[in-house]
């Protein structure tokens, strides 16, 4: 009886030896399966590194305006990537990093976000994060922990930079709103990004609203370095869009817009190397201590109307805040272009605008979202999935047939979340 029950265990053990290596095999198979589908994207490119490497400092411009910057280069087992790498790169006036918390120990953060448990939790994140992952700080909220598919990105084999304006976050300078002098500084952080060692001089460029506005600005620069961007939601026309629509002023929006900019500029966060933050405030005094897209805004009421001129004479809404006149230098910079836009975004109508005028290789894609999780990860799709692809596509030159797809994806309102999104070609 004894000799039975020990054929029997054995022959158990076998069995379930048998269907667990079954099981492996068809799961390594199946995740070695290449897919390349609207939303869908495995075995083109996969996790090479398991971490990121953060570190800032400054580059300086041609006229000596010293730029703060953040690089994200990606780790395998804590050691940094030494080949170079395609690069994404983001210009951004709203702060490349946040330090959510005053010296006082005020959470200015939460400011912004409004909302009971803010304080408590973001309190506990900054403990618990440091302990749980190593050179972590979680008193600073960085591209990586606000862009949820950079982390992805970084993993199979990209370096992300993100980079103060001047005259923003610890950035030196004055900002200057002249989409002419937008793109001339994208086109010098360019080439500077195409001679750095961690880069092989393929870039691409991503974020969103006037984030996306500054990449159009960058393609006008037609950079031979900039091969594709990545726009989330931005206008065609701001002043009908959303400053005074119906030429009626927006006060809902140019309020929190200032609030929520004062906020930004508080959040600054020095460079590595300013570990007592004298740089950054020697920034912030250059510029008064003030905001400047704050004050722009604030200043709206000044220019109530379509023809009227700012502070510096300047014509804001016919030639700053406006993407008409430099249509003509974006297509002629050929740069492929995969906008992103939503149903509920404040900028819905101006990017079917958008889209409709380029004739570079364009995607369009319409979420069932607004302007504030126009790049966040959804239940409607997902979205770091596009970028990969997209980014794959035209900075690796991985042929995963994104170009092959109807050129406009839209989720269909109302209709089953499964069966919801539609692809289209442009009606003619």
């Amino acid at each position: 009886m004894k000799k039975i029950n020990q054929r029997f265990i054995m022959i158990a053990i076998a069995v379930i030896l048998l269907v667990s290596g079954f099981v492996f095999a068809q799961q390594r198979q199946a995740s070695r399966r290449m897919v390349s589908e609207f939303g869908q994207y495995q075995g083109y490119s996969e996790a090479l590194y398991d971490g990121a490497q953060r570190t800032s400092d400054y580059l300086t411009l041609l006229d000596g305006t010293r730029l703060a910057y953040d690089l994200f280069l990606p780790t395998k087992k804590g050691l940094p990537a030494t080949d170079p790498l395609p690069v994404l790169f983001k210009y951004t006036p709203y702060g490349r990093a946040w330090t959510l918390f005053g010296e006082d120990g005020h959470n200015y953060f939460c400011d912004l976000a409004r909302v009971w448990y803010c304080d408590p939790m973001l309190r506990v994140r900054s403990v618990i994060v440091p302990w749980m992952v190593s050179g972590a700080n979680g008193q600073i909220k960085d591209a990586l922990s606000r862009t949820e598919w950079l982390v992805e990105m970084v993993n199979s084999g990209y370096a992300v930079i993100v980079v103060d304006r001047s005259g923003t976050g610890a950035s030196f300078g004055q900002y200057k709103g002249d989409p002419n002098i937008v793109a001339g500084e994208a086109n010098e952080i360019l080439n500077w990004i195409s001679a750095q060692p961690w880069s092989n001089g393929s870039i691409g460029m991503f974020g969103d609203s006037i984030q996306a506005q500054i990449q159009f600005r960058a393609a006008s620069a037609g950079n031979p370095h900039l091969k594709a961007i990545f726009p989330a939601t931005t206008w065609m026309d701001n002043y009908s869009a959303v400053a005074f629509p119906g030429g009626i002023q927006n006060l809902a929006f140019s309020n929190f817009y200032v609030e929520a900019n004062n906020i930004f500029d508080l959040m600054a966060t020095p460079v590595d190397q300013d570990t007592d933050g004298t740089w950054l405030a020697q920034a912030r005094a250059e510029r008064n201590n003030t905001n400047a897209l704050a004050e722009k805004v604030a200043d709206f009421e000044r220019i109530a109307y379509r023809d009227s001129s700012g502070s510096d004479g300047e014509k804001v809404w016919s030639d700053y805040q406006t993407l008409y006149p430099l249509l003509e230098k974006i297509n002629q910079s050929g740069t492929p272009v995969y906008l992103i836009n939503g149903w509920y975004d404040i900028y819905a109508r101006d990017n079917f605008l958008i889209y409709e005028n380029l004739t570079v290789p364009k995607r369009l894609l319409i979420r069932p979202t607004d302007h504030s999780e126009i790049e966040a990860p959804g239940s409607d799709i997902d979205f770091g999935a596009e970028a990969h692809r997209w980014f794959d596509y035209w900075l690796k030159g991985i042929d995963n047939g994104i170009m092959d797809e109807p050129p406009i994806h839209y989720y269909l309102q109302g209709a089953d979340p499964v069966q919801a999104w539609t692809g289209s070609a442009p009606c003619r």
